[in-house]
């Protein structure tokens, strides 16, 4: 039996191990030829560490109540395959989650990196993002070479196998290094196959396959039970043995005494069925970016299930990624109730769905709701690959929130960070992820992930749209003199500065109260305030006109800038950016003060504390005396209004603007304070001076008669 193979992809110049007459080690071949060293990034995602754990979890609490373990022992996870540690971060950050929950005894537990002793890197820890946790350290162990003695982790000295407690093996993408012994099954005979290259070029490579009867050494490795089975099952079918995974579970059997639960998960087969459709037949064509050779899960889990092991295996394809776990404690019969636990968690969560929740968030449309995005988001176990579909579609501009959407997608963009890789080859990824929580009014998240990674640029605009200029400016500092996006955000935020040094009204010192700030509103802010102002509402409550875009937005700002006696600020929250609007018009020793708080932060007091910090402002210009209106039906502007100070005016106004009620605040004193009427009358004065097109009625109750002047514009207040 024999066969030609073409093999492309060979990379040129890259020698293909060959010995004698061109015959080459199928196993060397293909390590050369097609493995890559590891694929457990790949198949790592949150929603499988999610379920990973709570299997673990479950494991632990079967062996707990079956009294095998020592509560004073620490509990061991060995990582087999841990790659760039990113499945390392997931499951810590799933387990510490998981074991929060105070429905498990207070478990200690340590997780161990595996590494093959000529691999192992001492800088993996730092790479991961993980050296800070005590409770994980590297370990140079590689299973599938047997020795004597387990030495201890490389930082902290542990010793996994002197505590006596079961161990968990992960092997998430472990077995694929191993292409496997070549062996076939012919009506009754073992046969072992030998490559030889006939043909090669820069792009290719044929191979020829022969079989002869297998030699000792090959019989050596194929368990007794499983070779007499296969003999049995197959008549005519290669057979590729996965014989350094056997021996890797042979090993962690013999050191642990029988006692461990195993989850691996690989491209492989589960059955006899696919083996005998020629699944593990070596591939015509050989690429070196193709998956790498399906491994024989069923012959693992045969030799461990005849020793009394409990084992499962989950599977969307006959040939496609697999996962399995063996539970194994000899002597000890896994309970019926932790049995269906394990198989439910198991069964929950796939290393295929993390790849299909990708493709779905891709090819949603542009239009599509925004629940239905975050409902993808959530189901991933909120995987960054699934919102970085998101970003690409809604870039700088998020769309229109709800209260309860847009508490929805706050609470996903944090828990996505929390499940962001924090490797090197991710900072692309961790940046865009903190642009988008800025956009959405998540500014304390954003400062974390670009602080993170030291971007003092992108640090500098935060604390900007945080309305601290200050602070922006220091952070650009320490930016990099040579990065363009600094200078041009430096020179941008000077310009601003020098701007507002020139308005006589705004006083920086008197702007900020902890965490909110108000600034001179300009153009900057319009496409935040347009926001914020979508509630129809606001404008009706503050009689402002419709701003429904940005080019309004910004030619309502400018008109603010424009008129004569008018101070308007944007209220900026520390962590939240934008909130609302609050302005006053000055004539003389009186002002006119309005405010708004935009729909996403209602409720919150940042009117109250906005209006304080306005009224500070009005003081330092000279203002004795703020007037206000509101309609009488807007509660939370009147209760806000009156912590402010302001108290009601016996004034009332000629139609149509007879349903306003006027409020006064003094603000500072000197000398005699007017009586109702005169103040009245100073309203009266002030509506005439600024134009406004409310009268004051002559027969209001503050005065027996009077003269009411014709003016134009006048404001009330939307929220507190």
């Amino acid at each position: 039996m024999s066969a030609a193979i073409a093999l492309q992809g060979a990379t040129p110049g890259r020698a293909v191990p060959r010995g004698r007459d061109g015959v080459v080690d199928f196993a060397l071949f293909a390590r050369s030829m097609r493995s890559p060293a590891s694929v457990t990034d790949a198949l790592a995602s949150p929603g499988l560490a999610d379920v990973w754990v709570e299997a673990i979890v479950a494991a632990w609490k079967a062996w707990h109540d079956a009294g095998r373990l020592d509560p004073v022992q620490p509990l061991y996870l060995l990582d087999l395959a841990p790659d760039s540690g990113y499945f390392a971060w997931l499951m810590l950050r799933a387990l510490h989650e998981r074991l929060e929950r105070g429905d498990s005894p207070p478990w200690s537990v340590r997780y161990l990196a595996c590494m093959a002793p000529d691999v192992a890197r001492a800088g993996w820890l730092d790479h991961a993002g993980l050296a800070a946790d005590p409770h994980v350290d590297t370990l140079a162990w590689e299973p599938s070479r047997a020795g004597a003695s387990i030495p201890r982790s490389a930082r902290r000295g542990y010793r996994w196998n002197a505590t006596g407690n079961p161990p968990v093996v992960l092997a998430l993408g472990y077995l694929q290094r191993f292409p496997g012994l070549l062996l076939a099954v012919n009506d009754g005979r073992l046969l072992e196959g030998e490559a030889r290259v006939v043909a090669e070029d820069a792009a290719t490579c044929e191979l020829e396959y022969d079989w002869q009867a297998a030699s000792a050494r090959s019989e050596a490795a194929f368990p007794a039970l499983l070779r007499q089975r296969y003999l049995r099952s197959l008549s005519s079918a290669c057979v590729r043995l996965p014989h350094e995974g056997l021996r890797a579970l042979r090993h962690i059997a013999d050191l642990t005494r029988g006692q461990f639960l195993w989850l691996a998960a690989d491209r492989g087969v589960t059955s006899e069925r696919p083996i005998r459709l020629g699944a593990l037949a070596p591939p015509l064509t050989w690429q070196r970016a193709s998956d790498a050779l399906a491994v024989d899960f069923h012959a693992l889990a045969y030799e461990q299930t005849a020793q009394g092991a409990w084992s499962r295996h989950w599977q969307r394809e006959d040939v496609g990624v697999a996962v399995q776990a063996i539970w194994r404690h000899d002597g000890v019969q896994l309970p019926c109730g932790h049995e269906r636990a394990l198989e439910h968690h198991l069964a929950a969560f796939h290393p295929d769905d993390a790849a299909q929740y990708v493709r779905l968030a891709s090819a949603l449309a542009a239009e599509a709701e925004p629940s239905l995005r975050l409902a993808l988001l959530r189901a991933s176990g909120h995987a960054p690959d699934v919102l970085r579909g998101v970003l690409s579609v809604w870039a700088d501009t998020p769309p229109a929130l709800g209260e309860v959407e847009r508490a929805g997608w706050h609470e996903a963009v944090a828990r996505v960070w929390e499940r962001c890789p924090r490797t090197d080859e991710h900072v692309a990824l961790r940046h865009d992820l903190a642009v988008f929580a800025a956009h959405l009014g998540r500014l304390d998240l954003a400062r974390g992930m670009f602080a993170y990674d030291s971007d003092h640029t992108c640090l500098a605009w935060c604390e900007a749209l945080g309305g601290n200029l200050g602070c922006a400016l220091d952070r650009l500092r320490r930016s990099d003199p040579r990065d363009d996006h600094a200078r041009a955000l430096r020179e941008e935020l000077q310009a601003r500065r020098t701007h507002w040094q020139t308005l006589t009204w705004y006083r920086a010192e008197l702007a900020v109260d902890g965490d909110l700030a108000l600034e001179p509103l300009g153009a900057e802010h319009a496409q935040a305030m347009l926001r914020q102002y979508r509630d129809p509402e606001i404008g009706m409550l503050t009689r402002l006109p419709q701003i429904d875009s940005h080019r309004a937005a910004c030619d309502w700002i400018a008109e603010q800038e424009r008129e004569p006696g008018r101070a308007t600020c944007a209220v900026m929250h520390a962590d939240a950016g934008f909130v609302g609007v609050v302005s006053m018009q000055c004539s003389g020793d009186c002002g006119y003060f309005y405010f708004w708080i935009g729909c996403d932060h209602q409720g919150c007091g940042y009117g109250r504390r906005a209006g304080r910090l306005l009224q500070a402002q009005a003081a330092g210009c000279g203002v004795r005396r703020l007037f206000t209106s509101v309609y009488p039906d807007n509660r939370r502007s009147r209760d806000a209004l009156a912590e402010l100070g302001f108290v009601p005016l016996a004034a009332t106004a000629v139609p149509p603007d007879d349903d306003l009620v006027f409020l006064v605040s003094t603000l500072s004193g000197g000398g005699r304070e007017p009586g109702a009427g005169d103040v009245a009358m100073q309203l009266a004065n002030f509506l005439s001076a600024t134009q406004s097109p409310i009268r004051i009625d002559p027969r209001s109750r503050a005065f027996g008669a009077g003269r009411a002047w014709p003016v134009e514009g006048a404001a009330g207040m939307a929220d507190a």
